[in-house]
């Protein structure tokens, strides 16, 4: 069930419930909720994984390290340096790619979005409405894309998928 190391872990660290490795782990730890250790070289799986350091891969619903050399695939992916590529619905690094963004397009709907990401990759939402209509519209979206720096420029290339609810206006 529990799976708690004060050392080093060399192969596998396993529990139902939840591993803590205070040590480093060297190839996999996985459990059925909640993995932490101090650094990982190898991969965590868990619903939940948390770590100082990572070389290889966290894989999980939510993934949160201090600094990562290779990947975290998850919804949610946290990390304070990120070098490899994160696959999620949400990734926060902090001093990498967060930006905010508001434009309004051609046929005068007003968006606002926000883009998060590592080095190569990011994530983003948006949500937008017109600034006139006899209906009320919103406008909800969500991507991903891949950026790449020619200084002093970025080529950005993205797709999303958005949703339009439309309702009368009096209803």
């Amino acid at each position: 069930m529990f799976n708690i190391v004060e050392n080093n872990v060399y192969g596998f660290q396993g529990a139902g419930i939840f591993n803590t490795g205070k040590g480093g782990i060297t190839d996999v730890q996985m459990s059925g909720i909640f993995n932490r250790a101090e650094r990982i070289k190898g991969v965590q799986l868990s619903l939940v994984n948390a770590a100082r350091y990572v070389e290889g891969a966290q894989v999980g619903i939510v993934n949160v390290a201090n600094k990562v050399k290779g990947t975290q695939i998850g919804l949610v992916n946290v990390s304070y340096e990120m070098r490899g590529f994160p696959v999620g619905l949400i990734n926060v690094y902090v001093g990498n790619f967060m930006h905010l963004q508001g434009w309004i397009d051609n046929k005068n709907y007003v968006f606002a979005g926000l883009q998060l990401g590592g080095r190569f990759l990011y994530t983003g939402g948006y949500a937008g409405f017109p600034l006139s209509s006899p209906e009320r519209v919103l406008i909800t979206g969500l991507g991903a894309g891949f950026h790449v720096r020619l200084r002093p420029f970025y080529i950005d290339i993205d797709a999303s998928a958005k949703n339009v609810v439309v309702t009368p206006a009096d209803g």
